[in-house]
């Protein structure tokens, strides 16, 4: 298993305004800039789920039928995300385990990820879980190594 590469995401405006339509969620602190303008974010700012949308995205492009058969993920907003911000998301292992209620070889990957703006400012974090027969013993020590140190 590799570590995958940052995959970045640019927010536009009409990106937020297509969620609008497709959730039904038109709350004007996403599609009204003269009413957005007067709250306490000063402009619009994109839908929570759009982020959670790209974590997704991430897990899926980099973990495949793994992760879309199994995956877990819980997320955290840290700051909001803004028309024209180019978002990077970043993950990192953070745990390896066999799963005792699992045949033998299958793994529970813990995998923990980021999600900043073009200014390196944390729009929100997340824990990523899934199943995995793709784990070598040499990934499980290193990891096990890192994380009793």
């Amino acid at each position: 298993m590799k570590q995958p590469s940052n995959i970045s995401y640019n927010i536009s405006q009409q990106t937020i305004n297509n969620y609008a339509i497709v959730s039904g969620d038109h709350n004007p602190i996403h599609i009204d800039e003269s009413f957005a303008q007067k709250s306490e974010f000063k402009g619009t700012i994109a839908h929570g789920m759009i982020l959670v949308g790209y974590f997704f995205d991430y897990m899926s492009r980099s973990f495949g039928q793994e992760w879309d058969e199994s995956g877990k993920l819980k997320s955290k907003f840290r700051n909001p995300a803004r028309p024209n911000d180019t978002v990077i998301v970043s993950g990192s292992i953070q745990s390896i385990a066999q799963n005792p209620a699992e045949n033998e070889g299958i793994s529970i990957i813990k995998y923990r990820l980021e999600l900043r703006n073009q200014l390196d400012e944390l729009l929100s974090t997340g824990l990523a879980e899934f199943k995995s027969k793709n784990v070598s013993s040499e990934i499980r020590i290193k990891t096990t190594e890192e994380n009793s140190g």
